[in-house]
């Protein structure tokens, strides 16, 4: 019963100590301006490499289907 009780308590403590690390009281952190232009920079390029991505990946699929068809057809 004494180690349950134990336990119980340990795992109080490692909460606690969680939150204190993750959420401080004061933050004397800040962002410069040259921060959010990289910030916009690196959203761009990860939307242009997505979209890039996506139209390989349907024109890929497409050839795929395209060459099934035309077997289809050459079998009839």
């Amino acid at each position: 019963m004494i180690k349950i009780h134990f336990l119980k308590n340990k795992k109080k403590l490692f909460t606690i100590i969680l939150f204190l690390l993750f959420f401080p009281n004061k933050s004397y952190a800040y962002l410069d301006p040259g921060s959010g232009s990289i910030i916009i920079q690196i959203l761009l390029m990860i939307t242009v490499f997505l979209s890039a991505l996506y139209s390989k990946i349907k024109i890929f699929f497409q050839n795929l289907i395209n060459k099934f068809n035309k077997k289809k057809k050459d079998i009839k």
